[in-house]
C-alpha cells in the first residue's frame, strides 16, 4: 500500500493507510505520534512493531478510505507539489 519512508529510520515506512481495530475505514497516519490526518484515530504502536504493514486491516469489515483523511492528504500533496 502507499506510504512514505523516513530515511532516518533506515527504510522504515513512517506514514500510510492503515485500518485500526474498531474502525470501519482505512485512515492515513503520519508522524512519529502516529495520528490520523482526520484527527480521530491514533496508533499506540507502529504497525511494523506489531508484525503488520501499512495497508493491513485489523478488521475484515473495512468500507474504503476515510473521506476526511483523503481530503487532507490531497491538500497536503497539492501544497507539496506547488
Amino acid at each position: 500500500m502507499s506510504g512514505r519512508t523516513d530515511s532516518a529510520a533506515q527504510g522504515r515506512v513512517e506514514e500510510g493507510w492503515f485500518g485500526p481495530g474498531g474502525s470501519r475505514k482505512y485512515h492515513y497516519f503520519v508522524g512519529s505520534d502516529l495520528r490520523s490526518l482526520c484527527g480521530k484515530w491514533m496508533l499506540w504502536a507502529h504497525p511494523e512493531d506489531a508484525g503488520m504493514e501499512w495497508g493491513d486491516a485489523q478488521d475484515l469489515g473495512m468500507q474504503g478510505d476515510c473521506a476526511a483523511c483523503s481530503r487532507k492528504l490531497a491538500a497536503r500533496e497539492a501544497k507539496a507539489n506547488g
